[in-house]
């Protein structure tokens, strides 16, 4: 179950730095960010369910440690 909120925040975080460059991306950047940035309930019970610590998460986003391109390279390092 970790794993499942684990994804969701991550996928969270690329929406929120842009990774995809569709319409409906563009639309969902700043709820993305607001979700991270407000660090609300939801965001809050997110990350513990994810075995994350939401002032962590977001105060790296807020520094900019996240970025697509590292999402991109980390992706090409799978592969």
């Amino acid at each position: 179950m970790q794993e499942l909120w684990q994804a969701v925040v991550v996928r969270a975080i690329k929406d929120a730095v842009g990774c995809e460059n569709s319409a409906e991306a563009r639309r969902e950047r700043p709820i993305a960010e607001r979700w991270i940035t407000q660090r609300g309930k939801d965001y809050r019970r997110a990350c513990a369910l994810a075995g994350m610590c939401p002032d962590f998460i977001a105060d790296q986003y807020a520094a900019g440690a996240f970025t697509a391109e590292k999402f991109r390279e980390s992706k090409e390092e799978t592969q």
